[in-house]
């Protein structure tokens, strides 16, 4: 039988009990009837990315404050990582070797071609975004794919943070659980492959053994062409962009009232006339996202995730001044 490979997402909050979770894996796998013929490799974030880095993005993105070199260092080394998992796939679907990667994952010895390597993705993963990406690695490389959520109130987390050997401070676990998204395996099929765990789940090792299983015998078949890239992404920025696009517009409206409140040249006597153009034109752009008229950038069409939030807030301002300068020339000026 050939090698099968399968990607494990470990999500949810800091003490949530992921990296316990992969531990009881480790040692539930010697109990199996195969056991020789799996191989478990863990790839813990928070060994390959600082806390402090961590923590620091967290609540950055909490306060809504801009750091560009923190945000660009944080996302480098979670690009780092993803390709060092990219590259490890590589290596074990063509039974190659690359020697700084096999020890920086632990991999000691050379298997026989015939072993299945379950990698276990032990990371927050609070952003659906952050799970896609090895969504698409392991249709890319057209190997397993599955998820495991492990439920958890913030103050059980917190309170089990405690026990942690490095504690991650209270209030990036706060902010974190204001940001997470759940698993939707019932509108997103992408995830639908995902088991849920909580803290008194029982036989839990049992859980995500079997969507692991199924993961093996059910690869994640690759894209033939981009069409179907293409019309997947739609599919998602219908189902997200729209409402994210509502909410951004709503705010704007508001916002641009107040700065024609505030800006001494504008006659107060325009602005009822300016108010009811502002909201038109929010309705207008509505529309046209909703019926896919507007044309978006193409890495905003994939979802509007937390770190694309604050450029696709300039589009639709950029947007918005183009419907109200349709309208009266020379009121964005």
């Amino acid at each position: 039988m050939a090698r099968r490979l399968s990607l494990v997402i470990f999500l949810g909050l800091p003490g949530a009990g992921k990296s316990t979770l992969c531990k009881e894996l480790f040692h539930s796998v010697e109990n199996k009837e195969n056991s020789s013929a799996i191989c478990l490799i863990h790839v813990c974030f928070d060994e390959l990315i600082p806390l402090s880095l961590q923590e620091k993005f967290v609540l950055m993105k909490q306060s809504k404050l801009e750091h560009d070199d923190e945000g660009e260092s944080w996302k480098s080394t979670r690009r780092d990582v993803y390709n060092k998992v990219d590259r490890l796939v590589e290596c074990l679907r063509n039974n190659t070797t690359d020697l700084e990667v096999f020890k920086l994952f632990g991999i000691v010895e050379k298997r026989d071609a015939n072993v299945d390597y379950v990698i276990l993705l032990d990371d927050n993963f609070y952003y659906r975004s952050m799970r896609y990406e090895y969504f698409q690695l392991a249709r890319k490389h057209n190997i397993g794919f599955c998820q495991c959520y492990l439920e958890c109130t913030t103050e059980i987390a917190m309170q089990q943070n405690l026990s942690r050997d490095i504690q991650v401070p209270t209030a990036a676990i706060e902010a974190m659980a204001k940001n997470l998204q759940p698993p939707q395996p019932q509108e997103l099929m992408w995830e639908f492959n995902t088991v849920v765990i909580s803290s008194k789940s029982p036989d839990r090792t049992d859980a995500v053994w079997d969507v692991i299983e199924k993961s093996l015998e059910s690869p994640v078949p690759p894209l033939e062409n981009r069409d179907l890239e293409i019309a997947e992404a739609r599919l998602r920025c219908s189902l997200s962009v729209a409402h994210q696009a509502d909410l951004i517009l709503r705010s704007l409206v508001g916002t641009l009232i107040r700065e024609a409140k505030a800006n001494k040249d504008f006659p107060t006597t325009k602005l009822p006339e300016f108010s009811r153009k502002v909201n038109s034109g929010r309705q207008s752009i509505i529309v046209a996202v909703r019926e896919g008229s507007l044309r978006f950038p193409s890495h905003l069409a994939e979802e509007v995730c937390e770190e694309k939030k604050q450029e696709f807030c300039a589009f639709l301002r950029s947007e918005m001044e183009k419907k109200l300068r349709d309208q009266s020339p020379n009121c964005c000026e």
